[in-house]
């Protein structure tokens, strides 16, 4: 979609395309230099990078790691960083050496993480790492914030006029029930009242069984399910950080702590 943009150029993709499943895709071609790689979502899709590409320089050579239809290799992946590693070497089939560049939205930022950590450990160079509205896993912080406290409180209060503006009046009411009331029981849980583990999300705290078609919520329970048995490790480059104005309603620590 994001290659042949229009019906007709879809159409005609799909008649001469074999959908082989590639892991890289290019975004734009550019004029050489050092590309920019982005990392697919949750879903394994990389529709979030259109708006952003159109505000790049066209010299700017883009890539995507995404997660095809055909990505049966998916379901024998038992590992995050065997994750990685796969893109990884897909990566290094159009750069071999850095420094690389990479950014990721959400699950992507995370994927961004592991991979940079992975080539540092390689003694490759890293000049950009960029995660955008990628979430703190609280089971990785030393320390868990406290629900309710304070400085909490106040973040809660000046979000309020964002969530309700970007959120709340973008979505539909059944969808942001449905996100109130998980947020709540997290809370809950997360005062003592309720049992659970931050550590094992599943796609039910995202989605209502509505909202995602069963092929892709099938994917996204497995790239979940990698996520949640990940330690992650420690990077040693710089990062920025890249988060919207309007936050999760009962977000319990903002990017920027983890």
């Amino acid at each position: 979609i994001l290659q042949h943009p229009t019906i007709v150029e879809l159409a005609a993709e799909i008649e001469r395309s074999t959908f082989d499943g590639d892991d890289l895709v290019e975004l734009n071609r550019g004029e050489g230099g050092s590309p920019l790689f982005f990392l697919h979502t949750l879903g394994g899709q990389l529709l979030y990078t259109r708006n952003i590409i159109d505000h790049l320089d066209d010299r700017q050579p883009v890539f995507g790691v995404q997660q095809s239809a055909s990505s049966d290799w998916l379901a024998s992946m038992n590992d995050f960083s065997a994750l990685a590693r796969r893109y990884v070497d897909a990566i290094r089939t159009v750069q071999h050496h850095g420094p690389y560049r990479l950014t990721g939205y959400s699950y992507g930022g995370q994927l961004a993480h592991e991979i940079a950590c992975q080539l540092r450990k390689e003694d490759e160079s890293v000049s950009q790492l960029a995660i955008i509205d990628t979430g703190v896993r609280l089971s990785q912080l030393p320390v868990r914030p406290k629900r309710f406290s304070v400085a909490w409180t106040a973040r809660f209060l000046n979000n309020l006029p964002n969530w309700f503006r970007d959120d709340l009046m973008r979505s539909s009411l059944q969808s942001v029930l449905y996100r109130i009331r998980l947020s709540w029981q997290r809370c809950l849980h997360f005062a003592g009242m309720r049992p659970g583990g931050d550590s094992h999300r599943r796609i039910e705290d995202f989605f209502s069984d509505d909202e995602i078609l069963p092929q892709l919520r099938e994917r996204m329970a497995k790239n979940l399910e990698l996520l949640n048995h990940h330690s992650q490790h420690t990077y040693d480059g710089p990062l920025t950080i890249i988060k919207s104005q309007a936050r999760p309603l009962f977000e319990l620590c903002p990017p920027e702590e983890g």
